[in-house]
């Protein structure tokens, strides 16, 4: 609804006319109507009535509703994904009424309903419609030393934000932002129909000896992606973003596609790892880290909430004999997760630690969302925390792997200690369902 062409939804639902009912059409001078009349669901169930009239002199749109059997459906109005932001969220469309909605601040006024809670039915809601989006807000940012200044985190989804790439081939946007040394800048473009290049600089100088040193770009390659840095910030200064279109590497605006998009970028001590659907990367420690007996230079992030030394491990199906006979292992939620369909994992050094965070990461293929981490220090211990989870069934704990000896499953949640030596476990499933959202545990050496 929100990225697909621009639409208006009476009732977007599985509606069949072929079963039942008619759908006719008719326009005059000033108006144009099209009717929804008995028109049944699939295949044949029910009765539903409404009809969408779009008015000339006004740029209104009506939408009359009468019988409904239909208890489930989106409704609405959406500029479609070259004006909207993609973020919009869902309104309750029937507390407008009398009053018309306006388009002017929002290129997407909807509401999604689950089965029975249509509440449509012999009601009219009304829009006024608009072709006024542009980016007034930061233009003119064509030319570096007008850049649009902003600070970080920064993200252009408020409507008051509005940004794009107009007119196509005459347009670019530059942004100038404070960074301060960090160990990454991540800079992208999170939505809009274009294919986007981005570059960065560093601003050195002043006045008549300003100079543009360049640090990265990225045109993601390929029509319709969208572009994304991910760099270290060497040092504090103020850095300049240039927003085009492939193929403008000349940076003069000359590119071949527009309209609106989403600019984030965000500033922080953490580097997002690149993890597809049941993968494995090996990270660095910076220290020598003490677990079970051995020491380790560097760890495996496994896409599937659990770190292994040694070598990776892919395996999406966790279970307690694969968890005492693999690899050594810190399982802070060992689940068939994918950070590839959504969320980010993340890596954050700090003084003699190292914090592994998944960050609103969902089941496979793209089911909840789960937040939590893992924090190794350089004296041996690890820390667990928990944010939201919505995943119900996983393995956490700790072992050294390898054929170790089955303790028994741990209630961690009531758990006074618990040892980073040996193993320790519980296993979460339909019959004990995982329950430690907002705990915090440590296993001690």
């Amino acid at each position: 609804f929100l990225a697909g062409p621009p639409r208006i939804a009476g009732l977007w639902d599985d509606l069949n006319p072929s079963a039942g009912g008619i759908v006719t059409f008719y326009q005059g001078k000033n108006d144009f109507t099209v009717v929804w009349d008995g028109v049944p669901e699939w295949f044949d169930s029910g009765s539903n009535s409404f009809e969408i009239t779009l008015k000339r002199s006004s740029n209104h749109i009506d939408v009359d509703y009468f019988g409904l059997s239909a208890t489930d459906g989106l409704a609405g109005v959406s500029c479609g994904g070259a004006v909207t932001s993609g973020f919009e969220t869902p309104s309750d469309l029937s507390a407008f009424a009398p009053d018309r909605i306006n388009l002017h601040n929002q290129p997407a006024m909807y509401e999604m309903f689950s089965p029975g809670t249509n509440d449509l039915a012999d009601s009219t809601v009304g829009y006024n419609g608009t072709t006024n989006y542009e980016d007034n807000w930061a233009e003119p940012n064509d030319v570096p030393n007008k850049a649009r200044n902003i600070t970080l985190p920064f993200d252009s989804i408020p409507i008051t934000r509005f940004t794009e790439i107009e007119p196509t081939g005459g347009d670019i946007d530059f942004f100038r932002f404070h960074a301060e040394a960090v160990n990454t800048l991540v800079a992208e473009i999170l939505t809009g129909q274009l294919e986007s290049l981005i570059a960065l600089f560093k601003i050195e100088g002043k006045g008549k000896n300003t100079s543009y040193v360049f640090v990265a770009a990225d045109d993601d390659g390929g029509a319709g992606l969208l572009s994304r840095l991910q760099v270290p910030i060497a040092e504090d200064g103020e850095y300049l973003l240039a927003v085009t279109t492939f193929p403008d590497f000349d940076l003069t605006g000359a590119g071949g596609s527009g309209g609106r998009y989403v600019l984030d970028i965000v500033a922080s001590n953490s580097v997002e790892l690149a993890l597809g659907d049941d993968d494995s990367q090996e990270i660095p420690l910076g220290f020598t880290f003490p677990f079970q007996g051995s020491s380790w230079m560097s760890v495996w992030v496994n896409s599937n909430g659990n770190l292994t030394f040694g070598s990776g491990d892919t395996d999406f199906s966790e279970s307690v004999s694969d968890f005492l006979n693999g690899q050594p292992r810190i399982a802070p939620l060992w689940a068939d997760l994918s950070p590839n369909a959504g969320g980010m994992v993340t890596v954050e050094y700090g003084s003699g630690s190292v914090k592994v965070s998944f960050i609103d990461v969902p089941e496979w293929p793209a089911v909840g969302s789960s937040t939590f981490s893992v924090t190794m220090y350089d004296d041996g211990t690890v820390d667990l925390e928990y944010g939201a989870v919505t995943a119900t069934d996983g393995l956490t704990g700790v072992t050294e792997g390898n054929g170790a000896a089955d303790p028994g499953g741990t209630d961690l949640s009531a758990a006074v200690s618990l040892s980073v030596n040996g193993t320790t476990y519980e296993l979460f499933d339909f019959g004990n369902p995982f329950d430690l959202t907002g705990a915090n545990l440590s296993f001690l050496p």
